[in-house]
């Protein structure tokens, strides 16, 4: 059971051709470029309907300060989180993963790296805290010393810790913590979902799941409780996802 209600994807809802979403990429290597030998201001490098640039330089640090300023009321922005995989876990740069963003759903007008991510494979790009996806999907699970950032059921921001509770509870009513999407310590269970790839990449006994009853299944999100049975138990791990 997924017990993180309050937490809701980034973004304000809004559809149309000419949307404009400023991206919080997760995986990535570049930002906004810096204007060498600008000078401390307050007047926008770039401005947009509702967005606009900043960039203050101290060539004496030196010390470069990128700032995006948003009008939260404007209905036509939002905020996403991307994938270094396109729609899995992997490494792309920022640039790359600007382009990962359907022409349908807008375009982007800003981005930056939002978080730190694991480097070993096979789950490099997979970042170190609570992820969630347009549309509401869960890729990966809060870190426990991290802070996140997300926007609650009225739009508000908040940067804050939580903690995860994914746990599967067996027919006996015994209950395991569960990973998700993520290398497993030596006797951890992990749920791999597609946002993992095309496998579960590691060796292990993998238990393949399927649905079992009425209800919500996938795509995975939070504040949900899953009735799934084993359909069948791969002993040798890189099961197909």
């Amino acid at each position: 059971m997924i017990s993180l209600e309050d937490v809701r994807p980034v973004g304000l809802r809004k559809r149309g051709e000419n949307a404009l979403i400023l991206g919080l990429a997760l995986i990535g290597g570049l930002v906004l470029a810096t204007m060498p030998g600008q000078a401390a201001t307050n007047q926008p490098v770039w401005q947009a309907p509702g967005a606009a640039y900043y960039c203050d330089t101290y060539p004496r640090i030196p010390l470069a300060v990128n700032v995006v300023r948003i009008d939260r009321s404007q209905k036509d922005l939002e905020l996403h989180t991307t994938l270094g995989g396109n729609d899995q876990i992997g490494m792309a740069v920022l640039s790359k993963q600007v382009q990962f963003i359907n022409p349908q759903v807008g375009r982007a007008i800003a981005a930056i790296n939002g978080d730190y991510f694991y480097i070993e494979r096979p789950f490099a790009g997979d970042t170190r805290n609570l992820q969630i996806l347009r549309g509401g999907e869960l890729v990966s699970s809060p870190g426990e010393d991290r802070a996140f950032f997300y926007l609650d059921a009225k739009g508000e921001p908040h940067i804050t810790n939580a903690l995860n509770s994914f746990a599967v509870v067996w027919p006996n009513g015994k209950s395991t913590p569960v990973g998700l999407n993520e290398i497993p310590d030596t006797g951890q269970a992990v749920l791999y979902t597609t946002a993992a790839g095309i496998s579960t990449r590691v060796e292990g006994t993998d238990l393949i799941l399927e649905h079992s009853g009425k209800g919500s299944w996938l795509p995975l999100r939070i504040g949900q409780t899953l009735l799934a049975r084993v359909r069948q138990v791969n002993p040798q791990g890189y099961s197909k996802i």
